[in-house]
């Protein structure tokens, strides 16, 4: 074809340079054909090469397709023994399980059978359900919402403000006064406005009552608990108890005014209370019932338990800035935090009367007495917990109360994990069926170094010598104590680091230290006027100092006095606040001496207070128990309430002219 191409191309007619080139192709064509017969041979060769190798490739092909058949066979036989191995596996499970399932699936039948069948209350409901929505807890409970009562509360809120404001002054101001350190000289309320946000009330419980033992279990397990001790306390012929809980994260204008001793009204401090958060709840005894509107008669306030109440000091541009302020605050703080929210701690109450004395009778047995004595001994300690390290020492020390106005404290017990003691205390006790035995277990550090290397010292002063940290608490119900008066009863207690332990159910299980007590309830004995019946050598003898009146002058004749009361007995003494510059002074002091014997004798001593000198007696009377066991007075036996002349003072005066002194005696046998 080449040849043919070029002979037709050599007989076209040329000129010029197609001319030359033509016999170029000419020249060219024995060669072109050479190269010609040379392709052919070459195209021959490969087809035979081509024909092997597509060969070869298909029988890759299928060998490679037989090999992806035999894993796919292969993952299919694994798979199948896998499921096959794994039913093997799971027979035990459904043979331990299966029952179980079955047996829920059968409740959960039953269940909806129930809720087809029937019409369920809540309590039903919590039943079944295992937990009320959010939408449905507390509708029927123990505890009821408020919504009603707290609008009417912000209505009404800017009447009450100044009446709640002025019985918070004048309650809190004259406390302030007697518990005020030395280096104080006056301090008070300098503004004191609740503002503009009022209380808030949670909910609302009738405690005591099957009401109560029914829903307290559907509203928390420490319900029925707390339903059976207040049950207890409440009269159920003379009382309705009510519990209610509140909140207050208010905006109050609360300041107070402070001046110190060195230089009066020119050391004027004005520290303000801000972010004052209050939370708690509030106890009512609707007591006295009587068939006249409002239907019962008075009212007993109180708080089931310690409110928590969270604040904050700011003394602005103080004089002396902080070496002044730091002292003002480590007064005024704890007051607040702990004074004045335990100061109506059930069973400490407030009577409010609101028929007349015809209607109610006699409100006197609602205010707080004493009704027996609980001896507590402290045996030992058992697993307490190392807080600093390997290598820290544990030195723990027992604090006991039963009234947050009286603690009692063991003694120290140096470097032991496992103390013993052997200590025995008396407390009192006002409410048998539903008061508690508060316990808290300290770690003391005699010298606080974390204190000891502050910045500014002042302000761990309160906390550099003897500062305590608790290692574990414990809140135990007496019912069951006073219910076996005069028996011995010993108890291992679980000691709880976060919350008070058994107070309503509540216990850390993960706390191992323990306490071991031996508590002993001894009632008082009460005898009339005109009984004959010997009364016990031992008791407790009750004394409250009001005032004194006509005292002589204890720095110069003609001068004034600052007396005070120094009261002894049975090798135990109790002192009332120094009262400044005056010749009547007024106490209004309450203190009490356990352990007192027949034999014993109260010695009542007011002495005048001097800085540069020893004190002057002022004047004295002598009480012997006895004498104080055969007095009567409004038909009872063992008290007197009156005035008593004092002997034997200050000289310059004649004899019987010593002043006089006015208090309550009585003492309680056991």
């Amino acid at each position: 074809g080449s040849y043919t191409q070029a002979g037709l191309r050599r007989r076209k007619p040329a000129s010029g340079q197609q001319q030359q080139q033509s016999y170029y192709r000419s020249a060219a064509g024995p060669e072109r054909r050479i190269v010609s017969h040379t392709h052919t041979h070459s195209s021959s060769s490969s087809s035979s090469s081509s024909r092997v190798g597509g060969w070869w490739g298909r029988t890759k092909s299928r060998i490679r397709e037989a090999f992806e058949d035999a894993a796919a066979w292969l993952v299919h036989m694994l798979c199948i023994v896998g499921l096959w191995l794994l039913k093997l596996c799971m027979m035990p499970l459904r043979a331990v399980f299966g029952p179980w399932y079955q047996y829920n699936r059968h409740i959960k039948e039953q269940q909806r059978e129930l809720l087809a069948e029937q019409q369920l209350d809540l309590s039903d409901l919590h039943t079944v359900l295992g937990a009320l929505p959010s939408w449905l807890t507390g509708i029927g409970g123990a505890t009821e919402k408020l919504t009603w009562l707290n609008q009417m509360l912000a209505q009404i809120w800017p009447v009450l403000d100044p009446v709640v404001c002025q019985l918070i002054r004048s309650t809190v101001e004259p406390m302030l006064d007697d518990m005020k350190p030395p280096f104080i000289a006056a301090m008070g309320f300098q503004k004191l406005t609740l503002g503009e946000l009022p209380l808030e009330l949670e909910g609302i419980r009738v405690v005591g009552g099957d009401y109560q033992g029914k829903a307290g279990r559907s509203d928390s397990p420490a319900g029925g608990q707390r339903a059976a001790i207040a049950a207890a306390a409440a009269d159920e012929d003379d009382r309705i108890e009510l519990e209610i809980d509140f909140r207050w994260v208010g905006e109050p204008n609360i300041s107070f005014f402070v001046e110190l001793a060195m230089a009066g009204p020119y050391t004027r401090m004005v520290p303000k209370l801000s972010h004052l958060t209050a939370r708690g709840t509030v106890r009512l005894g609707l007591t006295r019932l009587v068939p006249q509107l409002p239907g019962f008669g008075a009212i007993m306030f109180s708080m089931a338990r310690t409110p928590q109440v969270k604040f904050s000091l700011d003394f602005g541009p103080a004089l002396g800035g902080k070496f002044t302020a730091k002292p003002v605050a480590a007064f005024l703080d704890p007051f607040i935090r702990d004074t004045l929210a335990n100061l109506l701690v059930w069973p400490n109450r407030f009577v409010v009367p609101l028929l007349p004395r015809n209607v109610t009778g006699n409100l006197d047995d609602l205010t707080l007495h004493s009704q027996g004595v609980l001896e507590v001994e402290v045996i030992s300690a058992r697993h307490l917990p190392k807080k600093g390290g390997a290598f820290s020492t544990v030195d723990p020390q027992v604090e006991l109360w039963t009234q947050p106005q009286h603690h009692v404290f063991t003694s120290v017990k140096k470097s032991s994990r496992n103390p013993n003691w052997g200590q025995k205390h008396e407390l009192l006790v006002q409410e048998p069926d539903s008061q508690l035995l508060r316990v808290i277990l300290n770690d003391i550090d005699m010298l606080n170094v974390k204190e000891l290397l502050r910045v500014n010292l002042l302000k761990g002063a309160a906390n550099l010598l003897r500062s305590a940290r608790p290692i574990g608490r414990a809140a135990l119900p007496l019912r069951d104590i006073c219910n076996k008066p005069f028996e011995r009863q010993e108890m291992e207690v679980r000691l709880s680091s976060s919350e008070w332990a058994y107070e309503l159910g509540v216990l850390d299980e993960g706390d191992e230290s323990t306490l071991n007590l031996a508590l002993m309830y001894k009632p008082f004995m009460d005898l009339d006027a005109a009984s004959t019946k010997p009364m016990s050598a031992k008791g407790v003898l009750f004394v409250d100092v009001r005032q004194c009146e006509d005292l002589p002058a204890g720095d110069y004749a003609g001068g004034s006095s600052d007396p005070y009361v120094l009261l002894k007995v049975a090798g135990q003494k109790q002192q009332t606040i120094v009262a400044p510059n005056t010749h009547s002074p007024v106490y209004n002091a309450h203190y009490e001496f356990f352990n007192v014997q027949a034999q014993d004798v109260l010695t009542v001593q007011v002495w005048d207070k001097d800085s540069l000198k020893p004190d002057d007696l002022l004047g004295q009377v002598e009480l012997p128990v006895t004498a104080i066991i055969d007095w009567s007075q409004g038909g009872k036996r063992g008290w007197r309430d009156g005035w008593w002349k004092l002997k034997g003072g200050r000289r310059g005066r004649k004899e019987g002219d010593f002043g006089r002194i006015e208090m309550k005696v009585q003492f309680r046998p056991y």
